[in-house]
Order: structure tokens, then sequence, then C-alpha cells
């Protein structure tokens, strides 16, 4: 029987990060992750992307 399940990424991102907030960033973070669908995780990440890439737009 083939084995079932989700295929493998490429590149499977397997370290973490513990982050400390207090509990108006906690809030803001709840917020925003809320108003754009996505969970605490994938809100840090997103915005830590996009600050890469506008810093590398700006060493151009």
């Amino acid at each position: 029987m083939a084995k079932m399940g989700r295929p493998r990424l490429e590149e499977t991102a397997n370290r973490k990060v513990s982050i400390r907030f207090t509990e108006s960033e906690f809030a803001q973070l709840e917020a925003y992750a809320k108003a754009h669908g996505l969970n605490k995780a994938q809100a840090v990440k997103e915005c830590f992307m996009e600050r890469l890439k506008q810093e590398k737009a700006a060493d151009r």
C-alpha cells in the first residue's frame, strides 16, 4: 500500500524561535494576525520577510 500524507517541502521549517512580548505588543500581534487571516507565527514571519525585502531593496 502506498504511503499517504502531505508531500514533503523542498526546505522544511525545522528551526524554532521564542519571543517575549509585552501585553500591548501581544495584543497588537493578535489583532494583526486576525485581520490578515494568519496565525501569530505566520504574522511575525511575514513581517520579518517583508523587512528583509525592504532592506535588500534599499541596498541596491
